[in-house]
Order: C-alpha cells, then sequence, then structure tokens
C-alpha cells in the first residue's frame, strides 16, 4: 500500500528589490543577517500537525519570481505562508495566481495593521493576513478553527472581507515554540568571524501599547539555548531582544546556568550602557559573550565622557562593541549625521552602523500620500530629500570601515584563507560605495 503523502507548507520571503529577512538589512556593513526565526517557529507549529515544510528567502539569496514559479510548481504545497515588509512584494501572488488555484496563501506583516480591507481587495490571491503576535492565530488554522472565531486574522470568504478582533498579547513569551532548525540550511547563515553556524533566539518583544517589553522566562531560554546545542551542536547565538540586562535578577539566573552547565557557546546581544557595571560585563565573558550592541540615542551625545568610559570597561573584557546610530529622516542633515559620525570615531567601537529609519515605510502605512517618496523634502535642509540622506549615511558608514585604524585592526583579526576571502569581498564592496 502506497504511503500517503504529508500536507505541505511552503514558508517565503518573496523575490524584491528589498530585504525582508527579520527587520535586519543583509548589507556588507551588517554583523550578520538572521535566520529566519519567525518562520522556524511556525515550522515547528505545523511539524506538530503532521505537515511537512520548506523556506526560502527569494529576497536574500537574489532569486527572481521565475526561481519561485519553479519551486512551486515542484513542491506543490496546500498552504503559502508569506512575511512582506512592503505591499509591493506581493505582486508576485498576481504573477502566480494560475499556480495558487489549489494553495491556501497566508501573509503576515505589518502592513495588514492598516487598511487590511484595500490590500485584500487588491491581491484577491490571498486567503488569510495575520496580524498582531502571529504563532496562535496560525496554530488555530492548522487546527482548522472556525475562520470567525480566530483573532488577529483578516480573511475572505467568497467576496466577503472580514476581520476578528486583535489577539490579546500575553505578558509571558513561554508560549513561542522552539524553533525549526531542519527548516534552514545552517551554512547560509555563518558568524561573521569564525564562519560556524548560528541561530537567533527572540528573547523579547514589546508589549501591547510598546511601552513595556515581554520576556521569556530566563529557564525557558536556557532550555532553548541547550536544545539547540545538544541537538543540533549549534554554539553560535545572536540573542534577539531590545536590552539583555534589563533585569539583573533574570539576567544573572539564565547566564548563571549557562556558566554552571558549561554550556560552552558563544553570543551577541543587545545592552544598556547605562546599567553596565564590572560584575555585569564579567557574568558576560564568562558566558560566552564575544559581541555587544548598544545604540547611542541623540540625548547621550553631550555625555562623550561617560560614553567613552563605559565603551572603555567593554573593551577591557576583551568583548567587541558595535554601536548604532539612528538617523531620522526628517530631523537630519549632513551637519547632524556629521556628528554622529566624530562621535563615532571618538567612541571608536569595533562596529558602527548608521540606521536609516524607514520613513518611506511609515509614510505609505499612513494616511499621507506622496507621488514619489525618494522626493520628500527634509524640512531641517530643503534640498535633502530621502535619497540623498540614504546615500551620505552609506558614504559615512564606509568611511566609518575605510579608516586606517579599523582597517589594521581588521587584518590583525584575519588567522584564516576564508576570512582573507571575506575581508577582501567585504572592503572590495566598500570601495565601490
Amino acid at each position: 500500500m502506497k504511503k500517503a503523502e504529508k500536507k505541505k507548507i511552503f514558508f517565503i520571503y518573496p523575490p524584491s528589490d528589498i530585504n525582508v529577512t527579520n527587520e535586519v538589512d543583509d548589507k556588507i556593513f551588517r554583523l550578520y543577517k538572521l535566520p529566519p526565526f519567525d518562520m522556524m517557529m511556525l515550522s515547528t507549529i505545523a511539524k506538530n500537525y503532521g505537515f511537512d515544510t520548506k523556506f526560502c528567502s527569494y529576497c536574500e539569496k537574489n532569486k527572481t519570481f521565475y526561481d519561485f514559479m519553479r519551486d512551486l510548481e515542484a513542491y506543490n504545497p496546500e498552504y503559502i505562508v508569506l512575511k512582506i515588509k512592503n505591499e509591493d512584494e506581493l505582486s508576485v501572488l498576481e504573477k502566480a495566481k494560475d499556480l495558487l488555484c489549489d494553495c491556501i496563501v497566508i501573509a503576515a506583516g505589518e502592513i495588514f495593521e492598516k487598511n487590511p480591507f484595500s490590500i485584500l481587495q487588491k491581491y484577491p490571491q490571498i486567503d488569510i493576513a495575520l496580524r498582531g503576535e502571529i504563532e496562535k492565530s496560525f496554530d488555530e488554522i492548522l487546527q482548522q478553527c472556525p475562520l470567525n472565531e480566530i483573532d488577529g486574522i483578516v480573511y475572505k470568504t467568497k467576496n466577503k472581507i472580514s476581520l476578528t478582533k486583535n489577539r490579546f498579547l500575553e505578558n509571558n513569551l513561554n508560549f513561542l515554540p522552539f524553533m525549526d532548525v531542519d527548516l534552514i540550511n545552517l551554512n547560509d547563515y555563518l558568524t561573521f568571524d569564525t564562519k560556524k553556524p548560528k541561530i537567533a533566539i527572540e528573547i523579547s518583544r514589546q508589549g501591547q501599547d510598546k511601552s513595556h517589553t515581554r520576556f521569556k522566562d530566563a529557564d525557558y531560554v536556557f532550555e532553548e539555548i541547550k536544545n539547540y546545542v545538544l541537538k543540533y551542536n549549534i554554539r553560535n547565538f545572536v540573542f534577539v531582544c531590545d536590552c539583555i540586562n534589563f533585569d539583573i535578577k533574570w539576567f544573572q539566573r539564565l547566564f548563571e546556568k549557562i556558566i554552571n552547565n558549561n554550556l560552552k557557546i558563544s553570543f551577541q546581544t543587545n545592552i544598556n550602557l547605562n546599567n553596565l557595571d564590572i560584575s555585569t560585563l564579567n557574568i558576560l565573558k564568562k558566558a560566552g559573550c564575544n559581541i555587544v550592541t548598544f545604540k547611542i540615542k541623540d540625548e547621550e551625545k553631550n555625555n562623550i565622557a561617560e560614553l567613552k568610559k563605559q565603551v572603555k570597561l567593554i573593551k577591557k573584557m576583551k568583548i567587541k562593541t558595535s554601536a548604532d546610530y539612528c538617523i531620522n529622516i526628517f530631523q537630519e542633515n549632513k551637519k547632524t549625521i556629521n556628528k554622529k559620525y566624530k562621535l563615532a570615531k571618538k567612541l571608536n567601537t569595533r562596529f558602527a552602523f548608521f540606521e536609516i529609519e524607514d520613513a518611506k515605510e511609515k509614510f505609505k502605512n499612513s494616511n499621507i500620500r506622496f507621488l514619489n517618496m525618494d522626493k520628500i523634502s527634509n524640512p531641517i535642509q530643503k534640498n535633502l530629500n530621502i535619497q540623498n540622506i540614504e546615500e551620505y549615511a552609506k558614504k559615512v558608514n564606509r568611511n566609518y570601515y575605510l579608516r586606517l585604524k579599523i582597517f589594521f585592526k581588521t587584518l590583525t583579526e584575519i588567522n584564516s584563507v576564508k576570512k582573507i576571502k571575506s575581508f577582501y569581498k567585504t572592503y572590495r564592496k566598500m570601495i565601490k560605495i
């Protein structure tokens, strides 16, 4: 007797000119690109119900619509789940509509928080859109619960589009499943220095009103880390959270368990410089921290001496430093960006990123409409537009890494042929920008 085939779910980041991958751009200046931890959690849920799953990030791999069509025809899934950031990425559904007749198309992304009706009317190929916290909604869909009883979705039945009530956000994130590591090719996500496989663990999320942060329990995070170490021999992690040292008791419980159980992991995470002291850094170092990232806020720029003191303390522990300088498209000009660049040189962190806020998306998702987003003027300096600011921020980012101090520091870290190739490739791209 022939064994019945499992039902299939195809998770995708669709072909696009814009990178989506978990809100972190895969640029040449980036320390890392994050594995698709959102899709990996959904895949765990799907496998709990007996589904076979597949994933492809078309934008990340520079694959085209035609690659998607071939994959779709060959895999022939019952469900397609796509995560998007921009409405333009949905055009892939329109092009592939003839192959989607027998598929249930589920879409997720922040754009469904506003005007979901117009999007589903424009793209009739979408059967269900997930809003807010998507994991439980997805679970209930696979349980085949009545759609009108599933919170946090927009769905289409015949010619009618319906919106259910918002899903309540739970304060404790322990409901999030461990990730399905088998969904991805680990060789696609390697550490930037040792070129070893790594994964990202989502530790925190914002609350309902974005005024507070919700976390997983420290014990739950430890068990998750231990699962990946023992089952997959993964020992490199990115802890995705706003600030790992938000609560000293939580912090001590997690990292002391990691130290006492001798997990021998390496990780990078975000920290708050204001809550940082030598004892905190000692615990981080012993637990395996190799990079800390922190944001430099505008109000902190005047306290350079204190910032330099904190950065020096981190360097003393032989932990690499990475600073993020946020650039607000409507409050910046070349002069203000140059001030941030000068501050970056004074702090001299191992890595620095000058991040443009996603102003285009912010305005696309509002009721304000512009004919050409790239021509929105900067109110501080009228002759500057979004494109000017983006190009200048990229130039400043390049100049930071092309300084001799950073260049020679990078050279001293090269200890393998792989690193030589990576170094050559990265700096060649920088020079071309």
